[in-house]
């Protein structure tokens, strides 16, 4: 088994030979026409101004693993109500209506890898409030922008975060929840841990 990162590695170690592959991470210069298009679609056209800040992340939102749910309530309680600061949210897979959150900029439709580098490129800090990842390519690429990173740490993403380089949260590692493994037993099983936030 060929895969990212040393904590995948040692997941797969006791079931095969395993060997770390990391992905490479290419950064994508964007056209002047794409960080046009961002910068329209995320409502910064004409308004921009130093009071604004952009959070942001991309996130398979019905997916429990990615903890979207986590992101949108820590948002909100420090944030909820002030003006310009915004969480820009890219969706895959199945969206989510995120039109109760206010400050949240939903992008549910399909975008072009140009059109996702323009993300990391108009946007000023990628935040992950992740259970747990393989290695987590969005958050390396936005730090290949040289944005700033905040996000659980834990799992994949250590291969290249560290408290030099990026902000990792302190967590606690839980048995995944039993329903959700009643839901998704393809996926998880009784005994499996994740990590949640220490938001304490």
């Amino acid at each position: 088994v060929w895969t990212c990162s040393e904590f995948s590695r040692a997941a797969f170690a006791p079931y095969a030979r395993t060997f770390v592959l990391p992905h490479v991470v290419k950064r994508l210069k964007p056209s002047p026409q794409d960080i046009a298009w961002a910068r329209e679609r995320l409502g910064m056209e004409g308004k921009r101004t130093g009071r604004d800040f952009y959070f942001y992340t991309i996130v398979d939102s019905v997916n429990p693993r990615k903890n979207l749910e986590t992101l949108l309530a820590a948002f909100s309680a420090a944030f909820s109500g002030e003006k310009g600061v915004h969480l820009v949210v890219k969706q895959y897979r199945e969206a989510c209506d995120l039109s109760e959150f206010p400050g949240v900029v939903n992008l549910p439709e399909m975008l072009s890898d140009e059109q996702i580098s323009a993300l990391h490129a108009v946007c000023d800090v990628y935040a992950s409030a992740h259970h747990a990842v393989a290695l987590g390519s969005p958050l390396s690429e936005a730090m290949a922008f040289g944005n700033p990173v905040i996000a659980t740490g834990y799992s994949g993403t250590m291969e290249f975060m560290n408290d030099t380089n990026s902000f990792p949260i302190p967590f606690t590692l839980f048995s995944v929840p039993e329903p959700i493994c009643k839901a998704l037993p393809q996926l998880f099983h009784h005994g499996m841990t994740w990590a949640d936030l220490d938001t304490g």
